[in-house]
């Protein structure tokens, strides 16, 4: 239940940034377009959040959803698709 918990704050990580790039209209897509456009990028992203929040949640001994624990499993979810999920030329 906890690794669950973990996932879906890292989601919400991932839809953040992509959020704040439809606000700053860095992208027209809706957020189903924008994680179909680009497969291979997608698919780097989304695989590096959840071993970013497998290893989160096996490297601690008791992992609590602490504030702490949830910010980093927001960020890991947030920098992975900044870091990974960009178009050809971006």
């Amino acid at each position: 239940m906890t690794f669950l918990a973990l996932l879906l704050t890292a989601i919400a990580g991932l839809v953040a940034h992509w959020y704040k790039r439809y606000c700053r209209r860095q992208t027209e897509a809706t957020f189903k377009d924008y994680m179909l456009s680009y497969k291979k990028q997608t698919i780097a992203s989304v695989t590096s959040v959840v071993a970013a929040i497998a290893t989160l949640y096996a490297a601690s001994d008791s992992v609590e959803l602490a504030g702490q624990t949830l910010s980093t499993a927001f960020l890991a979810g947030y920098v992975g698709d900044s870091a990974l999920n960009k178009g050809p030329g971006e």
